[in-house]
């Protein structure tokens, strides 16, 4: 109750165009809260960046702190930063961690404090999580932000870890003076326990075998398109220019020298570092004035309608807001609403509204996710701390129309020589009506005319169609409105 109490106090973020969704509180009282996993329906994990927790949220509630790591944050962007289920979870119980650790044992915030950016996996026995096992451990450097960290592994089953440029200017920043390489500024493609995939595209070239792209600035946002699988990835740029990119092996994203679309660039990529089997990549769509970018999730779900299956959500941490893409028909791009955003460019608000789905989640979104449910979850940032679910209201049952024809009946029946079929109209029709033996063959048909609403006779007199008579038996007298509904009675004659 108080977590939702803090929330209305933060204020309520709202549905660009509310027709047919509702926007829904599910849990908060976290403490800055950066990605979340699901284990099962309305069962949770959340990872915060600065207690260092992984938080259990069973129906709604806080239940448990799974974990508590020593966590490194001397600045705004260390902490607990990425969190993500092995892709066989429900066999083996794998969750991973990546974090800023610190050499004490405990929570600190100094520099010197620090053994790395490492990434662990934790054995899930149900209530808490054991056995860490380091996966990848990376430097930190002093005094500097964009950490990238979030993780997540692809449908080729290897885990990808975003980092950022960390103020560094080497090779992977795409520095053509420097002669030395880090880690920093890449997408790392690693397998489960940590050692590299020999497939991977710099996998010969010394320093740089766990590369999968490189010359990225700073980025918070991955997802593989469940239909190609193809990797997407946001990037944030220093105060103009964020990207989302189409991210291939070998990629990479021009940073430092280029952010945004090389057409923009007066030096094109002829200032870009190219490894061998590295190529540059133009971004899918950019942001004029950035946005602080971050989550980046395909709807996998077809609970909102076919319009919005596979389709691509993007948030951000400036705004709070989520804004709606939909992939062209070939996948390697995007469709766009207005001609202002066919070159691929966000010049200001007014051409980003076309695509704005959500808005003003205070403090931002770190992380979007398909719930097992069919819906949108949404992970709000500091200082709201909380999470939400969109979810498209049920459409209800067309009502009930009222029946044009009813009432159907024949007397006298038996009958000899003639019979009188009444019924009623409830709004005025074109009838046709037929008489049928017991072979199914129309022994009698008349042409169909206008009668109004209102209660009618027909007076069938036991002939065929040419006025011949039919012999004794059972027949069937089905009487049509021009809506296609009809009703029928049975009819005896005898001579």
């Amino acid at each position: 109750m108080l977590a939702l109490f803090l929330w209305l106090l933060a204020g309520q973020p709202s549905l660009a165009d509310s027709t047919g969704f509702s926007l829904e509180f599910v849990a908060g009282g976290f403490f800055v809260p950066v990605q979340m996993v699901f284990l099962d329906h309305d069962d949770l994990l959340v990872a915060e960046q600065s207690t260092g927790f992984v938080s259990r949220v069973q129906n709604g509630t806080i239940t448990a702190t799974v974990l508590d790591l020593p966590v490194n944050r001397f600045t705004g962007q260390t902490g607990l930063l990425g969190l993500a289920l092995h892709p066989q979870f429900d066999l083996n119980g794998w969750v991973y961690v990546h974090y800023t650790e610190s050499s004490t044992g405990d929570d600190s915030n100094l520099i010197n404090e620090v053994l790395g950016v490492r990434t662990y996996r934790y054995d899930w026995n149900g209530s808490t999580l054991t056995n860490p096992l380091l996966i990848a451990d990376l430097p930190m450097f002093p005094g500097t932000f964009n950490r990238g960290g979030l993780i997540r592994f692809g449908p080729d089953g290897k885990l990808y870890i975003t980092t950022g440029d960390q103020g560094q200017n080497e090779i992977p920043q795409n520095n053509q003076l420097s002669t030395s390489s880090d880690t920093t500024s890449v997408i790392l493609r690693l397998n489960d326990d940590g050692t590299l995939p020999p497939d991977n595209p710099f996998a010969t070239q010394p320093g740089f075998e766990a590369f999968y792209a490189y010359g990225v600035r700073n980025s918070y946002g991955l997802d593989f398109d469940p239909i190609t699988n193809s990797l997407w990835m946001s990037d944030n740029g220093p105060s103009t220019m964020d990207e989302l990119n189409l991210v291939h092996a070998g990629f990479n994203g021009g940073w430092t020298p280029l952010m945004g679309p090389d057409a923009l660039d007066p030096e094109g990529t002829g200032d870009l570092v190219l490894l061998p089997n590295a190529s540059y990549g133009d971004p899918v769509f950019s942001w004029n004035i950035s946005r602080g970018v971050t989550a980046v999730e395909f709807f996998r779900s077809s609970a909102w309608g076919t319009e919005y299956e596979n389709d691509l959500f993007v948030a951000d941490v400036v705004r709070g807001d989520i804004i709606r893409l939909q992939p062209n028909a070939a996948r390697n791009g995007l469709d766009w609403p207005t001609p202002d955003l066919a070159d691929g460019v966000a010049d200001d608000d007014g051409e980003l509204a076309p695509l704005l789905f959500a808005t003003g989640f205070e403090g931002g979104i770190t992380d979007l996710k398909t719930g097992p449910d069919g819906n949108l979850y949404v992970l709000a940032y500091n200082p709201t701390n909380a999470i939400y679910r969109v979810r498209r209201d049920p459409v209800p049952a067309p009502a009930a129309r009222a029946a044009t024809l009813g009432n159907l009946t024949a007397a006298p029946n038996p009958f000899n020589p003639t019979t009188t079929v009444t019924f009623e109209l409830s709004v005025n029709s074109s009838i046709s009506w037929e008489v049928f033996n017991t072979r199914g063959q129309c022994v009698f048909a008349a042409s169909p005319h206008d009668l109004n609403a209102g209660r009618h006779e027909l007076v069938w007199r036991g002939t065929d169609t040419a006025g011949h008579n039919v012999a004794s038996g059972v027949y069937e007298v089905r009487v049509r409105a021009d809506d296609g509904e009809h009703q029928s009675c049975s009819v005896t004659l005898i001579r």
